[in-house]
């Protein structure tokens, strides 16, 4: 199964390995920011209602979490190096069972962050607050795009959301060291990969039960 700090390799010309700093060198950051979410989302799953008590509950836990995160000074800031203003992040059922998500079909964007002067670690706790759980802890409609499902389609509606796993596609490493983003300064925005369950079949880092597989030989931690 696709772990939550899980980034599946693409070389995107590139020859896994180090790299010699091209211009367009997009560094990932982001990981401390999704490992806190994960952590977050485990540590408050067996306190959590069901019923008209979800949505509140889950929203205070992220909101808690916004100024966790904004105050913590080991979490980088921004999401990448050079700070970008555009971030997406998708919402499927499951990964793709080859656990990359360049096998996953393609859709509109389940979240879309944007700030002028770089997407910030905050924005990130936010969007999926938002997403998840509705801008002011009320009850909202969450679309969750099915990994199996190629034709086009709006996502199924999934009541009480968890997220489970991430990924995303990555490009190997810097010379300092640095994860390389798959997708490069001034081009397409950088795109990972939320799962997502209802709570009934939260089971922590490991799943809903239907969807787990194999470690994924793509995994390049």
């Amino acid at each position: 199964m696709a772990q939550e700090q899980q980034s599946a390799e693409s070389s995107r010309g590139r020859q896994e390995g180090n790299l010699d700093g091209d211009d367009d060198t997009l560094i990932e950051k982001w990981m401390p920011t999704v490992e806190a979410i994960r952590a977050a989302t485990r540590a408050a799953f067996p306190s959590s209602p069901r019923g008209p008590g979800f949505n509140p509950y889950w929203h205070a836990v992220f909101t808690r979490l916004i100024a966790s995160v904004a105050a913590d000074p080991s979490i980088p800031d921004h999401l990448t190096q050079p700070p970008i203003p555009r971030f997406i992040v998708n919402v499927f059922d499951h990964p793709d069972r080859q656990c990359c998500p360049c096998s996953l079909p393609d859709v509109r964007p389940s979240i879309v962050l944007e700030r002028p002067d770089g997407v910030r670690k905050t924005d990130l706790v936010r969007g999926v607050r938002d997403f998840l759980y509705g801008a002011a802890a009320g009850a909202g409609t969450v679309r969750v795009y099915r990994a199996d499902e190629w034709d086009e389609h709006e996502g199924d509606v999934m009541a009480e959301p968890l997220l489970y796993s991430w990924n995303w596609m990555s490009s190997g490493w810097d010379d300092d060291g640095g994860r390389v983003s798959y997708y490069g300064v001034g081009g397409d925005a950088p795109q990972v990969y939320a799962y997502a369950c209802p709570v009934g079949e939260y089971e922590g880092e490991q799943g809903p039960e239907d969807t787990k597989t194999d470690e994924g030989s793509k995994d390049a931690e």
